[in-house]
């Protein structure tokens, strides 16, 4: 299913997917930048599952009153502290 949005997008973006429909790579704008996104997709996905499982961890220790971290990106590092 495709969900129609308006995004502004650097001039240098707009250049290479205009170079993609030039050479043949995609036939639309859409489409260039449906595949530039989907390239990239899959890294920020990886980024995304491992915030959430931060969350979680958070919310978990939290729930247990065992630990309580002051910053969410401390929860790595004390983890880890807690691991050795």
């Amino acid at each position: 299913m495709s969900v129609v949005i308006s995004i502004r997008v650097k001039k240098e973006v707009l250049e290479v997917v205009n170079e993609m429909i030039r050479y043949g790579l995609a036939s639309t704008r859409n489409e260039a930048l449906n595949k530039i996104i989907s390239r990239g997709l899959k890294e920020v996905e990886k980024e995304v599952k491992r915030k959430r499982k931060i969350r979680e961890l958070v919310e978990f220790f939290e729930k247990q009153g065992g630990i309580e971290f002051t910053k969410p990106s401390d929860v790595v590092r004390e983890l880890e502290e807690l691991r050795s």
